[in-house]
């Protein structure tokens, strides 16, 4: 990240990129980084919160999953151009998925 960084104006898209290199490795702090780095550059790609949230998963972030999943939502609805019925069926898929884990946290903690 540091030596994309350095270039004068960072690349959204290579961070972006970087982030899923690292997220297929396991490496999920990492690519967290890289994908909060190309959410700063630019905050209006769906596809870099999708990813982000994706990894909060990997990382039982669950609650920071479910806001980046809805952010990602509302934004893939105003990208008429990239919006796919893919992107919007895994939108929801991982959505729920960060719902089903929050709440069965939130149960956990709750009877103990």
């Amino acid at each position: 990240v540091r030596a994309i960084k350095s270039e004068p104006e960072p690349n959204a898209v290579l961070l972006n990129e970087l982030g899923v290199v690292r997220m297929e490795r396991g490496a999920y702090g990492d690519a967290y980084d890289a994908f909060t780095d190309a959410i700063q550059i630019n905050p209006a790609d769906f596809i870099i919160y999708k990813n982000r949230a994706f990894t909060e998963l990997a990382l039982n972030q669950n609650t920071a999953a479910l806001h980046d999943f809805d952010t990602a939502i509302e934004l893939v609805c105003l990208d008429k151009r990239r919006a796919t019925r893919a992107y919007y069926r895994e939108l929801g898929d991982g959505r729920r998925e960060a719902l089903r884990r929050a709440h069965a946290h939130w149960q956990e903690s709750d009877s103990s």
